[in-house]
């Protein structure tokens, strides 16, 4: 669970960003546009979320949650053509039979991308303000499962979960697959 100053309500996280292999194929789905390397890391979650509901008994669907991807700014998406989460969340959504939501929320500030600031402090500030909710009615009182690729200080996700709260959602749970 996460502290009661996050809005996250839980955060799931497949592996350790540690994981030299994980760590490039993030890297060069992210930054050398490998979009293929979606596909392992896929099925890395299905695998992870297989572990949740078999071992630990934890049913992630059990309350039909709505996934939204993170968004990226349009000049981010336009510079790299492709959003990484998105690309993750479709393949869930399609694996699960999912209900996926890319209308619903966006990022109305092109700030400096996370990866580039090393403070936290300045990383929590970055974000403040800069997603908003355009089409809130299917989130109302609705379970989000909130999907990203890396989680380092968690401001990316709190700030979503935050604003999807605050428009309705009743909780927030955010799915990465490397805490780094």
């Amino acid at each position: 669970m996460c502290t009661k100053t996050n809005s996250v309500d839980q955060l799931l996280i497949v592996v350790d960003y540690k994981n030299s292999l994980v760590e490039k194929a993030i890297k060069f789905l992210k930054y050398k546009f490998i979009t293929d390397l979606r596909w392992p890391l896929s099925i890395l979650i299905k695998r992870y979320l297989k572990w949740l509901t078999l071992d630990k008994k934890f049913n992630i669907f059990k309350d039909n949650p709505l996934l939204i991807p993170i968004p990226l700014h349009p000049r981010r998406l336009n510079w790299r053509g492709f959003n990484q989460s998105e690309l993750l969340a479709k393949n869930l959504a399609d694996t699960f039979q999912m209900e996926i939501a890319l209308d619903i929320m966006e990022r109305t500030v092109n700030a400096t991308p996370q990866a580039d600031i090393k403070e936290k402090e300045e990383r929590l500030k970055n974000l403040n303000g800069i997603f908003r909710i355009k089409n809130g009615i299917r989130i109302t009182d609705r379970e989000i499962l909130l999907i990203d690729d890396i989680c380092t200080t968690g401001a990316t996700l709190n700030e979503c979960a935050k604003v999807l709260k605050d428009n309705g959602a009743s909780k927030v749970i955010a799915l990465v697959i490397a805490r780094g």
